[in-house]
């Protein structure tokens, strides 16, 4: 949708967010290496047109659709700098994401304690923010990483929390990641 009213009324910025997102869905849906190019493009297509508002967020997905191709090292430098562009600039509501992509890239790469450090660290902003569904990725991810049951404890603790979104992936990605 986003694609067709963006076409009819030549609002091109917007209509490069729809091949962001479309890349985007293709990573999520399973799709990494059919996703990754037109991220890719949109992204320096945003930062040309000097469109970089959700850049951040879009490095985020691009870094685990790259993980999902074996590509551990780019998406580690590419999130590494997203999160410093963040940092820098204090724009904060992607960071503890940004963290999440991360550590993950940390663990691929056997660097667990650095993983679960940089989830720990995540999960305190998330909570400053009142990040909720945030937190919980975060918590999903910490066991992933770390399953002991400290890691279990505190996903059982943002669960006991939650009072919505009971259908979303993340919820039943961390309701799993408990029964395993």
């Amino acid at each position: 949708m986003l694609r067709e009213h963006t076409t009819v009324q030549a609002l091109d910025v917007w209509r490069t967010h729809a091949d962001a997102f479309e890349g985007e869905i293709l990573i999520r849906q399973g799709h990494a290496p059919d996703g990754i190019v037109p991220l890719q493009r949109a992204i320096r297509s945003l930062e040309t047109a000097g469109f970089v508002l959700y850049n951040a967020a879009f490095e985020g997905v691009l870094a685990e659709g790259l993980m999902a191709c074996g590509r551990h090292d780019e998406a580690g430098t590419i999130v590494s700098r997203a999160l410093a562009r963040c940092q820098c600039s204090g724009e904060a509501w992607c960071v503890p994401e940004l963290m999440r992509v991360r550590a993950l890239s940390l663990a691929a790469r056997k660097r667990a304690e650095e993983a679960i450090s940089l989830v720990m660290d995540g999960l305190e902003i998330a909570r400053s923010q009142g990040a909720l569904a945030c937190e919980l990725k975060l918590a999903s991810t910490l066991v992933g990483i770390d399953d002991r049951d400290g890691a279990r404890d505190r996903l059982r603790e943002i669960l006991n929390r939650t009072s919505e979104g009971f259908g979303t992936r993340d919820y039943r990605d961390a309701v799993a990641r408990l029964g395993q």
